[in-house]
């Protein structure tokens, strides 16, 4: 008998645990409680044909009832949770996509047993009302799921993050203190054979965000908190030795939101990787471009020998003005420092791009085309080893979607096919950022050695990004 089988839902990439359950079971296990993580997407992938797997975890799912027996493969994977006995079933869902596996294995739950079901996780600020409406679920928890959850393997049922949309946070005090993830019951071994040269363990070192960019609600699910870094970084040191994994990835919004923990962890990583260097790990995380006052060049050079490999850098857009209105305030100067500081310490960049924000003009997008050749004419082609390009995603609870009546934002229901007339009179539509996406990629295909991955509902988009 276990207290509570939790269990991600599907989508999830599968090159490594999902963290939110593990933290979930640690923290659990210190107030007396078993949990079991179970992950489905191990399952899947294995049935799924050469070009669904190609596309996972970005398939549209239109065909996959049609493809598979899919009420029979849930029940299969459903049996298999209920032989352990739990009390408490938990579902942790990462993205808008999990709705597809969410209302289906709630499905199969239901038909097979009365136990609790409870959900918690990024998407549930999208998909929890919904859940409850169809009676998925029984209670959904937004925000930090430590405290609500304890509330709920004691049978409560009774925290405030319950069965709301307002959540609340645990303190600095109590997250800094919280023990990291527990992967004691993952077959990390399973991981590395689906993906040898890509598997990863997920570390998180704070939640939430110093800052509020307009397209990002995690702002609104929870204040910015951090462990201190020198404890963090012998937490990246002990796994790397436990588990070993080819990368280590980080899951905070950004690891350079405090400059006094970053700058800690960086020191005492870099010291501790220099004591035993066999096991240095390879790092990959989101990095925030701060002004020139705020940025060191001690700072990369730390980062490198601290073992990171790869930085996550939202640059957005070309454009200053779009910029602005994000909430980024970095220039094009800050900017090209951060790539020559990349490139002549050896890290890498993934470089992010927003492709039809709805304040881009044709004008605003022709500057992101010319930073992008900035970024080629410069030398930093080779620093580039990854591109994502996103297309503007209006999410709940955030800064644009509070803005959607004074930006005259039409059909936003749809969260990506909405259309605004601009002031100097262009229509941005679905037609036209598919066609911003489509010359963005293109660039970025032929003058950037990297992979290309793209985030959009544009078949012609995403058909290019492929070929």
């Amino acid at each position: 008998m276990i207290d509570c089988a939790m269990i991600s839902v599907p989508p999830l990439f599968y090159n490594g645990p999902h963290i939110a359950p593990s933290l979930l079971k640690s923290y659990a296990a210190l107030k007396g409680y078993k949990v079991t993580c179970f992950n489905p997407t191990l399952d899947m992938v294995e049935l799924l044909t050469p070009e669904h797997k190609k596309n996972w975890p970005y398939n549209d799912f239109k065909d996959f009832d049609e493809t598979y027996d899919l009420d029979t493969i849930i029940g299969e994977w459903a049996d298999y949770w209920l032989s352990h006995d739990p009390k408490l079933i938990g579902l942790s869902t990462h993205v808008w996509a999990s709705e597809f596996y969410l209302g289906r294995i709630c499905k199969v739950l239901r038909s097979k047993t009365d136990i609790p079901i409870i959900m918690g996780g990024p998407a549930t600020i999208e998909l929890g009302d919904r859940a409850l409406k169809e009676g998925w679920v029984d209670y959904h928890v937004v925000g930090d799921g430590e405290e609500a959850f304890l509330n709920a393997l004691e049978g409560k049922f009774d925290h405030p993050s319950i069965n709301t949309n307002k959540p609340h946070a645990v303190s600095n005090a109590t997250f800094s203190e919280l023990p990291g993830p527990d992967y004691s019951d993952i077959n990390f071994e399973r991981y590395r054979s689906l993906d040898p040269k890509q598997n990863r363990v997920f570390l998180i070192g704070t939640r939430g965000c110093v800052f509020d960019c307009s397209f990002c609600n995690v702002p609104a699910l929870m204040k910015y908190r951090f462990k201190d870094g020198t404890k963090f970084a012998n937490e990246v040191k002990d796994i790397q030795k436990q588990y070993n994994p080819e990368w280590i990835e980080f899951a905070d919004s950004l690891i350079n939101g405090s400059l006094r923990e970053y700058r800690k962890m960086i020191t005492e990583l870099s010291r501790l990787n220099k004591e035993d260097p066999d096991t240095t790990p390879k790092i990959v995380a989101f990095y925030r471009i701060r002004p020139m006052n705020q940025t060191r060049e001690e700072d990369f050079r730390l980062m490198a020998e601290s073992g990171f490999f790869r930085l996550k850098i939202g640059v957005e857009s070309g454009s200053q003005e779009v910029r602005t209105h994000i909430g980024k305030t970095e220039t094009d100067d800050e900017i090209m420092y951060t790539f020559d500081m990349c490139k002549k310490y050896g890290l890498k960049v993934n470089l992010l791009i927003i492709v039809g924000y709805p304040t881009e003009t044709k004008a605003d997008f022709e500057k992101t085309m010319d930073m992008l050749r900035m970024i080629r004419d410069r030398g930093y082609a080779d620093v580039v080893d990854r591109a994502v390009v996103n297309e503007l995603y209006i999410s709940t609870d955030t800064g644009l979607s509070k803005q959607i009546e004074e930006l005259k934002i039409t059909n936003s229901e749809t969260h990506t096919n909405w259309t605004r007339e601009l002031p100097n009179g262009e229509i941005l539509d679905a037609e036209e950022r598919n066609r911003r996406l489509v010359e963005s990629i293109n660039f970025i295909k032929e003058n950037f050695s990297g992979k290309i991955m793209v985030f959009s509902e544009s078949k012609t988009a995403m058909e290019d990004s492929k070929k």
